[in-house]
């Protein structure tokens, strides 16, 4: 049983008055008796009734664009949002108060969201479809420790996640049950990306040295394999469209900004801009997009399609087939390594699609981001092309069709053909959003937050000895 120790306390004829814990104690000497004080305030309570948020724009956590480029998924002080990319009704998806919400993306082509909540007591993917009109249902279950990241598999089949206590868990849509994949002694980043048969993962697991280093996982196989070396950092891979290529970042450029070791202060190397993005062809017979033109590598053509190719590809748009098998040859993998033709760049993420490269790009002189574009193609004087400036956040539709940038002012949904936003034609319009909390029902849902972190992220998994869920139960009412 948990116990508070008593607190300022005040002797008055025979009597003591003290705190314990939130409850005010008076104890009676002669009588050796004491009493729990029923106190009641009287007052309006303006700060427990229901309450409208204004500005939820600057309470975004997280943003996700449908696989057509449609809608946008938005969480929002742990509320979720679909909002038509076009303009019409948006959906608050989620309407259960007390309950948090975090991280919704989009599971596949039919708009089917997923996302992260604590409705079971614990923080557990769930599922719901985009407008909201049935109650989420459960998907993992039995979680002890706190989920970080999760990837849908392109089919639907399977989620692949980690959580806080450095494991990696495959979810089996067929068996509803998840199984531990690969765990480390020192945690593990996102992105996991999957091919586009969902048979393979690429994901980065961190080495003794505390390097990243890129591996893919054969789901079928149960088997996995490492791509990079150990002895640079690598991180964020993705395949591209057509599997023929895993391109991740890495850091091989060292050029410090400290010319010399001499000077009063005997400055160390100062290495900055060292990023580039590389690729590792899954096949010995693809050929490098970026090689440059000859006569035994000729000018790839150029697949961009028109504005009237893609109004008539919308006009017949097709169900989406069933992606080929994606074929990798595991001999000598890490040694069909290519450099992508660029600058050295502090990079932190990035996207394809079938014609162009994103990547984010952060300037340490103002503290801000860009989101630049490199054509993927073998032309002269292919130039990279600055899409934004002072970005927030990007992401690209499943597709790959359209791509999505968050700045300061708000929310693009733009064509990723390498075009810059038109701020007035691509905007979401978010002036009219507000929504209402209960601010009761979240104060609950907050301390059982607190008290979860707590358990996740203290460093004895013992907690000294202290029966913590007893200490949710004595203090949480």
């Amino acid at each position: 049983m948990v116990r508070w120790d008593l607190e300022d306390a005040d002797l008055d004829d025979g009597k003591i008055v003290c705190k314990q814990g939130a409850d005010i104690i008076l104890y009676d000497i002669a009588a050796d008796k004491s009493e729990k004080l029923d106190i009641n305030l009287t007052s309006d309570f303006d700060q427990r009734r229901i309450q409208w948020i204004k500005d939820p724009k600057s309470k975004i956590t997280s943003l996700d664009l449908s696989y057509k480029g449609d809608h946008v998924v938005i969480t929002s002080r742990g509320r979720i949002f679909s909002v038509p990319v076009g303009g019409g009704r948006w959906s608050e998806v989620t309407r259960k108060y007390g309950i948090r919400y975090k991280n919704a993306t989009y599971l596949n082509p039919e708009n089917e969201i997923v996302m992260l909540s604590d409705e079971s007591g614990e923080f557990e993917i769930w599922k719901t479809d985009n407008y909201g009109f049935n109650a989420p249902l459960m998907i993992t279950s039995g979680s002890k420790n706190f989920i970080e990241n999760y990837y849908p598999s392109p089919d639907g089949s399977f989620i692949v996640y980690n959580e806080k206590d450095n494991r990696v868990m495959l979810f089996s849509k067929k068996s509803g049950t998840s199984k531990l994949i690969v765990k480390n002694d020192f945690g593990f980043q996102g992105p996991f990306s999957w091919s586009p048969d969902s048979r393979w993962i690429a994901y980065t697991d961190v080495a003794d040295n505390q390097n990243g280093y890129i591996k893919l996982y054969n789901v079928k196989s149960d088997s996995s394999y490492q791509v990079s070396t150990e002895r640079l950092e690598n991180r964020t891979p993705r395949f591209s469209k057509d599997a023929k290529w895993l391109y991740f970042i890495s850091d091989r450029t060292f050029v410090t900004s400290v010319k010399s070791p001499w000077g009063s202060r005997q400055p160390e190397p100062y290495y900055e801009k060292t990023a580039k993005l590389y690729a590792v062809a899954l096949t010995a017979s693809a050929d490098f997009p970026f090689l440059d033109a000859n006569e035994l590598n000729p000018l790839k053509a150029d697949t961009t399609k028109t504005e009237a190719a893609k109004a008539d590809e919308k006009k017949t748009d097709k169900p989406k087939k069933k992606a080929d098998k994606v074929e990798v040859d595991l001999t000598d993998l890490s040694a069909r390594l290519y450099v992508v033709p660029m600058k050295a760049a502090n990079i932190g993420d990035f996207v394809l699609n079938d014609d162009w490269l994103y990547w984010s790009e952060y300037n340490a002189a103002d503290n801000s981001v860009n989101l630049n574009a490199l054509k993927i193609s073998n032309k002269k004087n292919n130039e990279l092309v600055n899409i934004a400036a002072g970005i927030i956040y990007f992401t690209i539709s499943g597709d790959g069709k359209k791509l999505l940038i968050r700045d300061k002012n708000g929310i693009v949904v733009l064509n990723a053909d390498g075009t810059k936003p038109d701020t007035k034609k691509d905007a979401i319009d978010l002036t009219k959003w507000i929504f209402a909390i209960d601010p009761v029902e979240d104060w609950k849902q907050m301390f059982k937050d607190a008290w979860r972190m707590e358990r996740d992220y203290f460093y004895d998994r013992n907690m000294h000895g202290v029966d913590w869920q007893e200490i949710y139960i004595n203090t949480s009412h």
